[in-house]
């Protein structure tokens, strides 16, 4: 207490909140809650469009102008799914995390400086929310608070996966947050201090990412492991963890994890355009123009929101270029790699500093130059050596018996002690790949990025979905549909013989004879029989057209209907009244008898034109028999 005490009466902030009113705080506090989820709304729109770009394809385009309502509909959709809590689960901690992860996102932009001191409501005010003399280490504070509500989610669920998911999310989180940390320690030594104000004031002639561009590309890289962002998004590895930490959530809970993920994109990106790309300051060029004039007011938002905007796209071009690393590979890099390295690099950064004291003076630009060759020139040295070492080891190894996989007729897996044979030219190849060296296996990724920023560029392969429906050809199958013949009769006789001949089983029939008691008041179809049963479960349907070769009367047909959807499955179990044809001109429902003179065969051979008046009769002396049935029993 007594550190953060002197830091306090020594170091601080540039920042000066003696003209902000409590009230004037609370209004920029509702600004910046609004600023991120304005921005969260827009950015999940944009990296579902850029990566679609990316992948010769649209993205969003139906939901409002290109799309822009879409994510609006996704939040409503969210709100009104059913909220499930696992039988197992800690009801208390289960609905306590996801408002832990939610929340702890909007706590650290409050240190943000977003611009200059600019004129709101009368009162001269900072662009920023507050600040203190160790406001860096209250965001990397809020960080370690975060996790408790990725781990508390893993625990609480009363699963397996959710559970491995949390631990695995902890350590990833955790490991980066030292790295990151370490990364900033070169901006504190440079900058003389912890308060983003004065971090920000001290960049006014040169941005931190050319003395430390270093510590920048280690922050880039933990800042994407911190945000459990592709291609270290391990917590949430589908084909090993199912959805991860949160795998048991749903609705308004599963949401504030996604915005929670969101939000921290937006703070790590902040936190990195103030440490090391000036903050809010106009670049270099546009700086100098007419004595800093953009460098005033709100000019500084502007700059501010373009640096951030940069960062969001890089995360989103990285998703859209990269895999999933493995888990292993990735904390190996973290605590063997990254770590060590930048603690070397602070060290020389105290060393340029050293230097600049002792033989530079202020000539910061020739100490960092000195130190960073010497520092690169060792760590070519000890790549050449660890390269040499490497090579030996390969050498000294016992060469392992080489077998053709194909040489019984069908592949083989090699033995322990064995190795496979490679084949021709694919062979040459890839031993050429193995003895590529590690510079050139690290700039791969290069050829990656520049292939799907080109991509985004090109013109569209993907076809769109019709606004207006274009006719298809007959020999598409569609939905099925169950025929009548010109009087209105069916043409389905009930033979099963298409629930015979469907290899899905998706067909059920039950046949029932006509009866012509009464003036044929039962009489369904021409002849016997007819189909007093018929559906099709288009869960199991493969629209193979089977059934329709089958159909001995022409009966059953598959239109180009192809819109089947339903939010149950039972509804997607057709009954007849669903796929008999609708009645036309000229027809009469059925039942009613068949023309008179006219025997079974004569509708098949297409005799009946159409229904007759003694039909048209029968059929409406029965729906009035029908009513007044119906009205007698009310």
């Amino acid at each position: 207490m007594s550190l953060i005490a002197s830091l306090a009466a020594t170091d601080n902030p540039l920042a000066d909140f003696s003209d902000t009113p409590w009230w004037l705080s609370l209004v920029k506090a509702l600004l910046v809650f609004v600023f991120l989820l304005v921005n969260t709304v827009l950015v999940i729109w944009f990296e579902r469009r850029v990566i679609g770009r990316m992948q010769q394809r649209p993205g969003p385009n139906r939901a409002g102008p290109f799309g822009l309502l879409q994510t609006l509909t996704d939040g409503l959709k969210l709100v009104f799914k059913e909220d499930v809590t696992p039988k197992n689960a800690d009801k208390i901690v289960f609905m306590l995390a996801p408002i832990i992860a939610g929340t702890m996102a909007f706590v650290s932009f409050s240190i943000i400086p977003m611009g200059p001191v600019v004129s709101m409501f009368g009162h001269r005010t900072p662009m920023q929310l507050t600040d203190t003399p160790v406001a860096v280490l209250l965001v990397l504070a809020v960080a370690g608070v975060g996790v408790y509500g990725i781990v508390l989610a893993g625990w609480s669920s009363g699963s397996t996966y959710p559970l491995l998911g949390g631990l695995r999310s902890t350590a990833q989180v955790i490991s980066y947050e030292i790295a990151m940390g370490l990364s900033l320690v070169a901006v504190f030594l440079y900058s003389g201090s912890m308060s983003t104000s004065q971090i920000v004031g001290s960049q006014e002639n040169l941005w931190f990412i050319i003395p430390a561009f270093f510590s920048f590309l280690v922050y880039v890289v933990t800042m994407v492991g911190e945000t459990n962002r592709l291609p270290f998004d391990l917590a949430e590895g589908e084909g090993e963890l199912t959805g991860g930490f949160h795998t048991e959530y749903s609705s308004m809970k599963f949401a504030m994890f996604f915005l929670g993920e969101y939000v921290n994109m937006f703070t790590v990106s902040a936190l990195a355009t103030t440490m090391f790309l000036g903050g809010w300051q106009a670049p270099p060029g546009i700086a100098a123009i007419n004595d800093g004039m953009f460098n005033q007011g709100w000019w500084g938002l502007l700059w501010f929101v373009v640096k951030l905007w940069s960062f969001m796209f890089f995360f989103v071009w990285l998703r859209g270029s990269l895999p999933r690393v493995r888990y292993d590979q990735f904390m190996r890099f973290g605590w063997q790699f990254l770590i060590p390295v930048t603690v070397l690099w602070v060290v020389s950064v105290a060393f340029i500093h050293g230097a600049q004291l002792a033989f530079f003076g202020e000539n910061t630009r020739t100490a960092t130059i000195i130190v960073v060759g010497v520092i690169s020139a060792l760590a070519l040295v000890v790549a050449w050596v660890w390269e040499g070492k490497r090579d030996a080891a390969s050498v000294a190894a016992p060469r392992r018996e080489e077998i053709d996989p194909f040489a019984g007729g069908y592949p083989v897996p090699p033995l322990p002690g064995q190795r496979l044979r490679e084949p021709g030219l694919q062979g040459a190849r890839l031993l050429a790949k193995k003895k590529a060296s590690s510079l050139s296996q690290l700039l791969a990724p290069v050829a990656g990025f520049g292939v799907t920023f080109a991509t985004m560029f090109r013109t569209l392969e993907t076809e769109e979905y019709p606004e207006v429906k274009r006719p298809t050809q007959p020999r598409f199958h569609g939905r099925h549909q169950l025929n009548r013949h010109p009087d209105g009769l069916e043409k389905c006789v009930g033979c099963e013989l298409c629930a015979w001949a469907c290899p899905a089983d998706a067909i059920y029939v039950e046949g029932a004879g006509n009866d012509d008691s009464a003036g044929g008041s039962g009489r369904f179809s021409p002849g016997e029989r007819y189909g007093r049963v018929y559906q099709i479960n288009y869960l199991r349907c493969i629209f193979c057209g089977l059934c329709i070769e089958a159909c001995p009367t022409r009966a059953l047909t598959m239109t180009n209907v192809y819109e089947l959807d339903s939010d149950n499955r039972g509804a997607l179990i057709f009954e007849k009244s669903q796929l008999l044809a609708p009645v036309q001109d000229g027809m009469v429902a059925a039942p009613h008898p068949m023309v008179a003179g006219m025997h079974e065969r004569d509708y098949y051979q297409g005799k009946v034109a159409m229904a007759t008046p003694e039909q048209r009769a029968w059929a409406a002396a029965r729906e009035a028999e029908l009513d007044s049935t119906e009205v007698s029993d009310r």
